[in-house]
């Protein structure tokens, strides 16, 4: 009889708590953190319609790159400010055409820089200091 007593006792509402882990703003030590981009939006903005060019980057500019990533939405906004872009990424697998309609008016990618993708792996920083200079010596 006690066991029916308890099912049909109100039950009385628990709280969940939702997992707070790393994934959801927080670190080990439950410490809430903030999580703030580099610079405001209306900041970004300002500062790409006053640059004469801007550069971004990404490990791998491909078709999710495209779908809501730093370099395409940098780029989005060059794009209306009427500001040329240039990417440098590790590898890039996307169209022209799309890097294009992205707003990516030029790219460099370190895997076009060396002979084998291992070797890009290996000497990314060496390449990637390659890749800017050579960029600042084409821009005069």
């Amino acid at each position: 009889m006690g066991r029916r007593a308890r099912l049909h006792r109100p039950r009385q509402r628990r709280r969940r708590r939702r997992h707070l882990g790393r994934r959801h703003g927080r670190t080990r030590g439950h410490r809430p953190i903030r999580i703030r981009p580099r610079r405001p939006t209306h900041r970004r903005r300002d500062a790409i319609r006053g640059a004469d060019l801007v550069v971004t980057g990404e490990g791998s500019l491909d078709a999710q790159s495209l779908a809501g990533k730093a370099p395409a939405g940098i780029a989005t906004i060059a794009r209306t400010a009427g500001v040329p872009v240039v990417a440098i990424a590790g590898r890039i697998t996307l169209h022209p055409d799309q890097l294009t309609t992205a707003g990516i008016t030029d790219t460099i990618a370190l895997t076009d820089l060396a002979p084998t993708p291992d070797i890009a792996i290996r000497d990314a920083r060496r390449l990637l200091r390659h890749g800017v200079v050579g960029l600042v010596r084409f821009l005069g």
